[in-house]
């Protein structure tokens, strides 16, 4: 039996997965155990002496989901934080069945409307909620579609593409989405 020895890892080991010919296969752990009333470091090949350089997780049927991309929203509770993207694997018997890709789009943009229907784009509901600077100021709501994103820090050649959440910005009013004029 593992033993946790933080809270930051319940489970008292870390194991690392790689799919191979479409099979699930356990390539590394690192942990800890008890024995003789210590707490020592244990990997794969102490755990599992029997086993070759991988073992082939057949006993695993289930789903898997892997986050990519960039942090949209961080949240303090176990793996409930949103990425741009999530990569969702289907196995059974360790057999890998399908996979799907989740795409993550830019998070709600909320607006308070006035009695007199004026907007203000708001962080959250309720009367007390922040005001936000408006990512469709001066446009009409039905061109919320050209929200695009803000080019990362990197530059226009940054691999991982655009902040979606959180940066909202438009192109200039005389361009479109794509660059060219309008």
């Amino acid at each position: 039996m593992f033993y946790a020895t933080t809270t930051a890892c319940w489970r008292g080991y870390v194991a690392t997965w790689e799919i191979r010919d479409d099979l699930l296969h356990l390539v590394s752990l690192e942990g800890t155990v008890e024995a003789e009333q210590r707490v020592v470091p244990i990997t794969l090949e102490e755990a599992f002496p029997w086993a070759g350089e991988t073992i082939p997780a057949t006993w695993f049927s289930g789903e898997v989901r892997c986050p990519e991309g960039r942090l949209r929203e961080y949240v303090h509770q176990g793996f409930a934080s949103l990425y741009e993207r999530e990569r969702v694997l289907y196995f059974q018997k360790g057999r890998l069945l399908s996979e799907h890709l989740v795409l993550n789009p830019p998070l709600p943009i909320l607006y308070r409307i006035a009695l007199d229907g004026t907007r203000a784009c708001v962080s959250g509901f309720g009367y007390f909620a922040d005001e936000l600077e408006d990512p469709l100021a001066g446009r009409e709501l039905s061109e919320a579609y050209l929200v695009w994103g803000k080019v990362p820090d990197g530059g226009e050649d940054d691999e991982e593409g655009y902040y979606l959440g959180g940066y909202l910005t438009l192109p200039p009013p005389d361009r479109q989405p794509d660059g060219t004029a309008r």
